[in-house]
């Protein structure tokens, strides 16, 4: 059985990577407060929330349609039987047991003022990642997933995915091993669903780590925040300093004497490569 995981894994990595390297920024944006900047510098971590407690779950049932639409076209045993699966069973039924789902959240693009306008009250700051770094480490620590917006390219590229998989499927299954082979592409067509995002977010630009971790990994302790009324669950994420390009101070924080403040805490803190520099955005809040 081993070989048909690691094909089908091929075929879902390689999918979503060559999406992820068409037309990459060289750096994605972590968007954040003074508070936070102040935190992922002096700690080199970042917070990666519990998606479950942190999004709108309508978010997952957009990515779910979509699949769901493509494989109601389809006429193949895995497509059927799969459609029949994804409209009666819960995508997640055992989360928040013994485990759960965390991400972190980027941005594309270094000065988006949508971004700016979130953190307009308080002063707003990017964190310029190594997309190189984030690549490097994929598939290892975590999954990076770049949100697909446009609706044809979903349904195409979903689309193809089952095509490949039924394909694996039909050279592979046999009464025995039948159940078991799809619910390995259900499950891999579900982690899809992190791809999938309204053509409406578009200006979100957003790439996304997603890491599934036990409740019991002390390797990422739970922890738990206030965001407004919500309490959070989060895991910690450790980064390497060389993974910092640069910092951008938001349009409606005061370049003097922030610039020279960060400066001073990316040289104490070893960011030898990240640099400093202004929104040309003329936003003020």
């Amino acid at each position: 059985m081993e070989p048909v995981e690691a094909a089908l894994d091929q075929l879902f990595l390689a999918t979503w990577d060559q999406y992820n390297q068409r037309n990459r920024p060289e750096v994605v944006y972590h968007y954040t407060s003074a508070e936070g900047l102040c935190g992922i510098l002096s700690t080199k971590q970042l917070f990666a929330s519990d998606l479950f407690c942190l999004n709108d779950p309508s978010e997952f049932q957009y990515g779910k349609k979509v699949i769901v639409d493509a494989l109601r076209t389809r006429s193949d045993r895995v497509s059927q039987a799969l459609v029949r699966n994804f409209e009666h069973e819960p995508l997640f039924p055992h989360v928040g047991k013994n485990w759960s789902l965390y991400s972190i959240s980027f941005c594309g693009t270094k000065d988006l003022l949508g971004q700016w306008r979130g953190y307009g009250g308080t002063g707003g700051y990017a964190v310029g990642i190594k997309l190189s770094a984030l690549l490097k480490e994929n598939g290892k620590r975590f999954a990076l997933h770049r949100m697909m917006y446009e609706e044809q390219e979903q349904r195409n590229t979903i689309d193809g995915l089952v095509s490949k998989a039924s394909e694996l499927f039909e050279g592979h299954a046999n009464d025995q091993n039948k159940d078991y082979l799809l619910n390995e592409v259900g499950t891999r067509l579900v982690m899809s669903i992190f791809n999938l995002k309204h053509p409406s977010f578009r200006g979100e630009d957003e790439w996304r780590i997603v890491m599934l971790e036990s409740f019991d990994n002390p390797d990422y302790p739970v922890q738990f925040r206030i965001a407004g009324a919500r309490i959070v669950p989060y895991v910690k994420f450790h980064f390497d300093a060389d993974w910092i390009d640069q910092v951008v101070l938001g349009p409606t924080v005061a370049a003097h004497p922030n610039e020279r403040a960060i400066r001073t805490r990316l040289v104490t803190g070893g960011f030898q490569h990240g640099e400093v520099v202004l929104s040309r955005i003329p936003f003020r809040d």
